[in-house]
């Protein structure tokens, strides 16, 4: 029903970010990796020493695994720069004048570059980089053994720690500026200059030459690379630069997968994974407990994830760039016990969108690879952007909102699939409320019990976002707003207090089809403005179930519409009548039927425009309704004019009954004119006679011999020519 009384009045409460989803990416869910065995117990003495750890030291100290730094994470770090194609070279945007040193001007304030994803790409603009340690001389560090002399300038820092014992290939590409590149090791988590060990260096290029240098590292270190000006001992100004180290997928292998934690989404990262292995060899789905009767992929890249509750829906989905692609999904209970297949998806062909909704419980971790679809033959990965993001909740849309009992309170629940709310921006002066809006994100409904009682309503976020409440009353789509809150910021508790009105619509007369008000032909054109929003759908009273308009039942087409308000028109005249329902800020549609409320007959509907013409007989009696447009959501319906009219029919002729007659003075005839067709607009005819002094005519065509001679007596009807009728008089 969408009567709305004191009983049954919603509130509608929406809980949602306020702006944008403003979740922290950076550094949640970091973790920690041990080191494979053979990396924490060598012994070789023939290896380097970055190599070894030493006694005591476990590279876990180090964060080696978290989420890609994103692309507007990266262009929020100082000094880095956009870049343009010049030439078909991307080369940076040229540096402003105001900058300061970069914060990774000195080895203390290195910025980190995590082994996630594969390659990695950094731009920067070193331009106001010092050389506040000095020149570097090789010399000064343990492990160098070559020219004394050499060393660079002291630029700008990255400290990158594998995961793994790979080789790697550092790139360092200027512009207009002769950079060199040099790398150091260190077992000490916050080093300063004196604490680095010399690993390699290379300045093969002159001036905007790439640099290249391609070495061997090892988990058990942490490494530096400084990025500056070739020349020793004098300081020569740096520049902008790109940087990319290549590298094994740091996910490559299951044991290092990426953490994707429920603080994290709706998560979206990018990864080519070019150069991932099948290390594993291919993956065989018949190999884990519960698994299909058959089944594998390729061993690509690995993610995992922890739900934070039991019980809802996720959806992973991931769309590869030129490959074919595939994702399989394991979990296992703990870190000891068995690994358990969960389910796969490969249904697109090369480059395709895969996707794939899983329940998840927190008992589980769940281990995502995302690898080529063959399930014997190794093949290249490649570029991918993948997403995981829950379900959209039940109460996603204003028409399925969590219902909040007026009894017992105070009411308490916890949604923990919000994240997964989808839906547009609500803009509060829409809805007659002020300036400003919200994300639209989960509904609840609340029918208070009590007339001018305050209520309360708190929202506490987890997981550090910053949620909006506003409140609505009436129905969904035609709102009024109440009020809302937004006054803690992130990760704040919201609370907005309300005080209830009793706001009561009444139901239109004409809301059923037995009430629908009579339009007589004698009023033709017709108008009517009607506010319709108190109309209701027709309710079932066995069921209690809402009946919408179903063409089909009635005899006509697929579709159908709300039941709104009802006119009916019976015509005193067949012929062409048009009739339009204007709406005033909703979405309307017109259906037109024959026969009775108890037994309709389709004829038309329109909707966009709401105009319909239609051949109307005389004597039938016909039923208008007008209702929002939709055949399953009950919607309110509003203001509107209905307007009705007869279309113009043109005379086509005038015949007279009788043609003639012979009349004796003061003798009378009753003539008679007939326009055709019988639907024509305009019936009216005059008469006159042309010599009243022989014979006269008065308005209804009744004539009167006057004297003795002969007359001719003449009907008129507007745009066709005059009828002779001849009369003799004796």
């Amino acid at each position: 029903m969408k009567k709305i009384t004191r009983s049954m009045l919603t509130l509608l409460l929406i809980i949602s970010v306020g702006g944008v989803w403003a979740q922290n990416h950076k550094n949640e869910g970091t973790r920690k990796v041990t080191p494979a065995p053979e990396q924490t117990q060598v012994t070789d003495k023939q290896l380097p020493p970055d190599a070894i750890a030493p006694t005591g030291y476990t590279p876990a100290a180090v964060p080696q695994v978290e989420q890609a730094v994103d692309a507007k994470t990266q262009k929020a770090m100082e000094n880095v720069i956009e870049m343009v194609e010049v030439d078909g070279k991307m080369m940076p945007v040229p540096p402003k004048a105001d900058r300061s040193a970069p914060s990774n001007d000195a080895v203390t304030g290195a910025w980190r570059i995590t082994h996630g994803i594969m390659p990695v790409t950094r731009f920067q603009n070193a331009s106001e980089a010092t050389n506040n340690d000095g020149c570097i001389n090789y010399i000064d560090f343990p492990g160098y053994s070559g020219d004394p002399v050499s060393g660079m300038n002291d630029g700008v820092w990255y400290k990158f720690h594998p995961n793994t014992d790979e080789e790697y290939t550092i790139t360092v590409d200027p512009d207009g500026w002769n950079c060199e590149i040099s790398v150091f090791w260190t077992h000490n988590p916050n080093p300063t200059l004196s604490d680095l060990h010399y690993k390699a260096n290379i300045d093969a290029g002159g001036s905007g030459d790439t640099e290249v240098l391609t070495l061997n590292l090892y988990a058990a270190s942490t490494y530096y690379i400084n990025i500056g000006y070739y020349h020793t001992p004098s300081d020569g100004a740096e520049g902008p630069f790109s940087l990319k180290i290549e590298g094994p997928q740091g996910n490559d292998r299951r044991e290092n997968a990426i953490v994707v934690t429920p603080a994290k989404l709706p998560y979206s990262v990018y990864q080519d994974a070019s150069n991932a292995t099948n290390n594993d060899g291919c993956l065989d789905y018949t190999t884990f407990l519960e698994p299909p009767a058959s089944g594998g992929m390729n061993d690509g890249v690995w993610y995992k994830f922890t739900p934070e509750v039991s019980g809802f829906d996720y959806t992973i989905t991931v769309s590869p760039t030129g490959w074919d692609a595939e994702i399989g999904v394991f979990y296992r209970v703990d870190d000891q016990g068995p690994w358990y297949y969960k389910g796969h998806k490969d249904a697109s062909a090369s480059g395709g969108t895969e996707s794939i909704t899983l329940r998840m419980n927190s008992v589980a971790t769940y281990y995502i690879n995302i690898g080529h679809f063959n399930a014997t033959v190794d093949h290249p990965e490649g570029p991918f952007t993948l997403k995981i993001n829950y379900v959209p909740p039940a109460n996603d849309d204003c028409d399925n909102p969590i219902s909040i009992p007026s009894s017992p309170l105070p009411y308490s629940h916890t949604q923990y699939d919000a994240a997964g709310a989808t839906g547009g921006i609500i803009t509060y002066s829409d809805w007659g409320g002020p300036t400003g809006g919200m994300n639209d994100g989960v509904w609840y409904r609340f029918d208070p019990a009590n007339n001018n009682i305050d209520y309360t309503i708190q929202v506490q976020p987890y997981n550090n976002w910053d949620p909006e409440i506003a409140l609505f009353y009436g129905l969904c789509n035609s709102w009024i707003y109440k009020t809302h809150a937004d006054r803690r910021g992130r990760g704040g508790m919201e609370e907005v207090v309300f005080k209830f009105e009793i706001f009561v619509v009444p139901t239109p007369e004409n809301d059923n089809c037995s009430g629908a008000i009579a339009i007589s032909p004698a009023t033709l054109p017709y108008t009517h403005t009607q506010d319709a929003n108190g109309a209701t759908n027709i309710t079932n009273p066995e069921t209690g179930e809402t009946h919408f308009i179903t063409y089909g039942d009635y005899g006509g087409p697929a579709g159908g519409m709300n039941d709104g308000v009802w006119y009916t028109f019976t015509p005193d005249i067949s012929g062409s009548y048009t009739m339009s329902a204007n709406p005033n800020g909703w979405d309307a549609e017109i259906s037109v039927f024959s026969g009775d409320c108890t037994n309709l007959v389709y004829i038309d509907h329109a909707d966009d425009p709401e105009t319909l013409t239609l051949d109307l007989t005389a004597s039938t009696t016909y039923y208008i309704n007008i209702g929002y447009y939709h055949m399953s959501k009950n919607k309110p319906e509003g203001e509107f004019t209905l307007s009705l009219q007869r279309n113009s029919t043109a005379v086509t002729g005038v015949t007279l009954s009788p043609s003639s007659a012979n009349l004796t003075v003061g003798e009378t005839q009753q003539l008679t004119a007939t326009v055709q067709p019988s639907n024509a607009s305009n019936t009216n005819v005059s008469w006159s006679t042309s010599n009243s002094s022989i014979v006269t005519v008065n308005s209804s065509g009744l004539i009167t011999a006057v004297s003795p001679g002969n007359a001719t007596v003449i009907v008129n009807r507007r745009n066709y020519k005059p009828f002779l009728y001849g009369s003799n008089c004796r």
